[in-house]
């Protein structure tokens, strides 16, 4: 997310995320609670923050995607973790390029309710996108559906290109706002 052009390549989703920093510091570890952003895209975010970070600093991020407001699903949580680096300071908070590594964990405390999907995709592909939203690995998609780990890939192959992503992060941001637009 250095440059414009580069900025403009990533789609923005104006969503509103709670968000934490961690920041490793000489004199220890800095979190910074009770943040958010409501300019996220694949590649970055702006983290609305009255704490500067300079330009260069290693930050750990924690996105807490409400599944339930976003999808009108009940109690269901997703946190994302992402590592980046602060690649501009604004008055208001700082802008994070996320690195391309990321976890994901879940919080599931009711059942899922049905959603609408793009007709393009197989009732599976749908299927399988929803577990990828709430958090599942594919050995837990593999589990739940009692498919082999083959097949559970191809889906999600083709269930990325049809909604062109290319990762999990980017597939379940596409799930929530196209969910949320449909809802």
């Amino acid at each position: 997310m250095g440059s414009n052009e580069e900025k403009r390549l990533y789609e923005r989703y104006e969503i509103d995320f709670p968000a934490q920093l961690t920041v490793d510091k000489e004199e220890g570890t800095q979190v910074l609670k009770d943040l958010h952003t409501d300019n996220i895209s694949t590649g970055g975010a702006f983290i609305n923050t009255d704490q500067p970070l300079p330009v260069g600093t290693n930050v750990n991020v924690t996105l807490v995607l409400p599944l339930d407001e976003l999808k009108k699903i009940k109690a269901y949580k997703v946190n994302v973790n992402i590592s980046g680096q602060v690649i501009r300071q604004q008055k208001n908070g700082v802008v994070i390029g996320f690195d391309k590594t990321y976890l994901i964990t879940r919080s599931l405390t009711e059942e899922k309710e049905n959603h609408s999907y793009p007709p393009s995709l197989t009732p599976r592909e749908t299927q399988i996108l929803d577990l990828i939203s709430h958090g599942y690995t594919n050995r837990q998609i593999c589990d739940d559906l009692c498919v082999r780990l083959g097949t559970v890939k191809a889906h999600i192959y083709n269930l990325y290109k049809k909604i062109g992503v290319s990762n999990r992060f980017q597939a379940i941001l596409w799930n929530s706002k196209h969910i949320s637009s449909t809802s």
